[in-house]
């Protein structure tokens, strides 16, 4: 089972990949529905292609995002790279698992290759931990602006939010 649900997480990032590539907006409100209710792999994939796109129209729904994602990771003390993923035990002290979270590794080498089993707090966490850089280089590739919190964002898109590019 494992081996299938891992199957469709490549297949979605894939596809969401080649939606960025062909640039169709009739897709943009999906992919702008797959930030928040799909899988923290995909959802990092959907953030990092929308800026392809060029839309004014993305910024609120991934400053949306920034805010819950900075909300979350500030009660998530975790500090994780997607390399770390495979030191299993650094896993383990890093997502600070409680409730039988645990992690077992499946083989082979990449992300999809090791089975996390975390609460859903837990999940959220490191959802938001990983999405939080992908969000705000999406938001700096749409806008030309860089801002380092939510706050911030939020003030320059409320006074007018005027592009550099």
């Amino acid at each position: 089972m494992a081996h299938c649900n891992r199957n469709k997480t490549t297949l979605r990032v894939a596809l969401v990949q080649t939606l960025g590539q062909l640039k169709q907006l009739t897709v943009l409100p999906l992919l702008h529905h797959l930030v928040e209710k799909d899988d923290f792999i995909v959802a990092k994939a959907v953030i990092e292609v929308i800026p392809t796109f060029q839309r004014r129209e993305s910024i609120p729904v991934l400053l949306k995002y920034l805010r819950k994602c900075e909300r979350k990771a500030d009660n998530f003390t975790m500090n994780l790279g997607i390399g770390d993923l495979g030191n299993l035990d650094k896993l383990k002290d890093q997502t600070g698992m409680s409730g039988g979270g645990s992690v077992s590794g499946l083989g082979g080498e990449g992300m999809t290759d090791f089975k996390v089993k975390i609460t859903a707090d837990e999940k959220q966490g490191l959802r938001n931990k990983l999405c939080l850089p992908a969000l705000r280089k999406a938001l700096r590739n749409i806008t030309g602006h860089y801002f380092s919190d939510w706050k911030s964002w939020n003030k320059w898109w409320r006074a007018g939010g005027i592009y550099e590019k």
